[in-house]
């Protein structure tokens, strides 16, 4: 029996034997992307070169020339002197420790980034360091309503299983950049059995994913719902292999059905509390009984985690908040991966942002959506449903009154974290990529000078603004800085906001912005930004009990974007319908991440409620009339 499942009806066909319509292997959209037959997906890894250490001169002109556009002539000159000062001085010593610690390690970042980014921070996970993503195929192949909250959750834990299979037998082909160089998979190690551990000081991440010929990893999934939690497997145990997904359906549905009679205690709120105070509480849970202890290992060693709402999505906006704040006890913080549906239909995902980066979820969710695409057009196989899989087996906690009065605390330390965090998800659909390309610009670098105009022609200034850039070339190396508020984007600015600039100055100052900035990226992208190599030395300082550089005291390192103060803190998830949020960076600032289609543009603004001066939906206006505004300014030119 084969199930062909179209967009919003599905048609049972029975065939004998095998299907006219069978696919053949090469014809597979999902096995053609992302397969590979010759490559393994680790292979690469340990062969890649180290990440280098910029010039020092190289790195402190690109600081100065970010610093140009958000200061004043006194500022600016003030701030030169302090930067020739460090150099001639304190920062020329501590580039040189940096060069002789580069002698003996192969990525002299990776530790100190996870430590200082977000292993030392005792703030909750949740907004600040996690990000979430919707199920991109819900307004075509999973149109949301009423009953489908299992269905479509099955549906997507069949594609994160078969995922699961690629990652552990190597089949995932190895990325690479597009002059062919191969690119480090290792953050594809941590999106799966892998949780952050609470720790008084610092935490710590347990990565228990292992391929074939490393030994054995866990299997199971652990599902949350009504404040309880419960596990099931998530791969035959025997085999290695997925469940149907009319089997992770019935787990799911039994789940709900065991949930419904009480409400649990909720102690995945434990979970959304200060690091520290979390610390201290996991080790009390632990201590209460054997069992506690027993339980939370199944917990952190999960594949993943499900959680089955009991609200509505409703909307892509809801939807999308809900996803990365939830309730502030229906995620289990720490997880590197977390599956979530609504009651109706709608969902998504949440991660922990420590372990990996948002291409990791990315290069899932987009191996989902083709497969299941594929499902649609050509047809499944469904069989009966193993009784002997589907026991989903609830996990039982001692907790006492201190338990239960900790779980307050988490809530309502959490509650006002999560509630001020505002999101819209929006998609701009006057062209995309396509249209860009045709004018001779990169996509990527023509929607940042979009930001930068957005946010000057809403604030009347320029907006210090933060951009990832993957630096995966490298050993175990993650991500750097493009700060794209630069010069040429402050003038560029300044001339489509004055009556007295002509269209064709317009128009080179935006190619003259555009090719900075995609330089800019590109250097960074090959190690030589200078916001990853600042921290290095910093670091350094600290670390050697030095006081601190005048560098870093000046105002105009925060001013700029210094220590996570940008204001646009932005990031693309690439040319897929693929794309997440994650909140802001500062209280009055935006986070805007956005994917590029070939003919339309999906633009998720996150901000805070709270603040007094911005608005994310006046800022997505802005972002939109940019666009308009740019596009006309290109066209214009073939109208004279």
């Amino acid at each position: 029996m084969v199930s062909k499942e179209g967009h919003r009806s599905k048609i049972i066909k029975t065939w004998c034997g095998h299907s006219e319509d069978a696919m053949k292997p090469q014809e597979r959209l999902a096995e053609k992307t992302f397969v590979s037959e010759t490559e393994r997906t680790f292979q690469h890894d340990d062969h890649l070169p180290s990440l280098p250490i910029p010039n020092l001169r190289q790195t402190l002109d690109k600081y100065l020339q970010s610093v140009y556009p958000v200061a004043s002539s006194r500022e600016y000159e003030n701030t030169r002197r302090i930067v020739e000062q460090f150099e001639k001085g304190v920062g020329r010593q501590l580039h040189d420790q940096l060069l002789e610690r580069n002698k003996h390690t192969r990525n002299w970042l990776q530790h100190w980034w996870l430590d200082y980014a977000y292993l030392y921070q005792r703030e909750p996970i949740a907004p600040s360091l996690a990000f979430a993503g919707p199920f991109t195929i819900s307004e075509t192949l999973w149109p949301p309503g009423e009953g489908t909250q299992c269905q479509y959750l099955a549906r997507y834990l069949y594609g994160v299983a078969s995922f699961w299979c690629l990652l552990r037998r190597e089949r995932l082909a190895p990325q690479r950049s597009r002059d062919g160089t191969a690119l480090s998979m290792h953050q594809w190690r941590r999106l799966l059995s892998t949780t952050r551990l609470p720790g008084e000081h610092k935490d710590a991440i347990r990565a228990m994913f292992q391929t074939e010929s490393e030994g054995c990893t866990p299997t199971h999934l652990v599902i949350l719902c009504n404040g309880r939690l419960y596990t099931s497997p998530l791969l035959e145990p025997e085999t290695e292999r997925p469940l149907t997904i009319e089997e992770y359906q019935t787990i799911l549905e039994r789940v709900k059905e065991m949930a419904a009679a009480e409400p649990g205690p909720g102690l995945a709120a434990l979970t959304m509390d200060n690091r520290t105070r979390w610390a201290e509480n996991r080790e009390y849970l632990r201590s209460l009984s054997p069992e506690n202890a027993a339980s939370l290992e199944v917990v952190e060693s999960a594949v993943c985690h499900a959680s089955l709402e009991s609200v509505p999505g409703l909307n892509r906006d809801r939807t999308l908040r809900l996803n990365l704040c939830g309730d502030g006890s229906s995620r289990w913080a720490d997880k590197s991966l977390t599956a979530v549906a609504y009651t109706d239909g709608y969902g998504g995902n949440y991660c922990d942002h420590s372990p990996m980066d948002a291409m990791t979820l990315v290069t899932q969710g987009w191996f989902s959506h083709l497969q299941e695409l594929d499902f649609n057009r050509y047809g499944r196989l469904v069989v009966p449903v193993r009784e002997h899989l589907c026991q989903p087996r609830e996990l039982r906690f001692t907790v006492d009154e201190r338990v239960r009065r900790d779980i307050q605390v988490a809530r309502d330390v959490s509650r006002p974290l999560l509630n001020d965090v505002i999101i819209i998800s929006r998609r701009y659909g006057r062209y995309g990529k396509l249209w860009i390309q045709t004018e001779g610009f990169h996509p990527d670098a023509f929607i940042q000078m979009a930001l930068q105009l957005a946010y000057w022609s809403l604030h009347g200034r320029a907006a210090p603004t933060y951009e990832t850039a993957a630096t995966r070339r490298f050993y175990k190396a993650r991500t750097e800085t493009v700060r794209s508020c630069t010069p040429e984007a402050l003038a560029w600015c300044r001339a489509m906001t004055s009556d007295s600039a002509v269209a064709a100055d317009r128009r080179r100052l935006l190619r003259a912005a555009v090719d900075r900035h995609a330089d800019l990226a590109k250097q960074a992208s090959d190690g030589h930004g200078c916001d990853r190599h600042l921290m290095g030395l910093q670091i350094l300082a600290g670390e050697a009990g030095l006081p601190t550089p005048d560098i870093f005291t000046d105002p105009m390192w925060k001013k700029s974007g210094g220590s996570g103060n940008f204001v646009l803190s932005t990031s693309t998830t690439g040319y897929t319908p693929c794309f997440g949020v994650t909140a802001a960076m500062v209280r009055d600032g935006y986070g805007c991440f956005y994917s590029i289609e070939p003919d339309r543009l999906n633009i998720n603004i996150s901000g805070f409620v709270s603040s007094q001066e911005c608005d994310v939906n006046k800022f997505y206006d802005s972002v939109a009339s940019s666009l308009d505004g740019m596009q006309q300014l290109m066209l214009s030119r073939s109208n004279l």
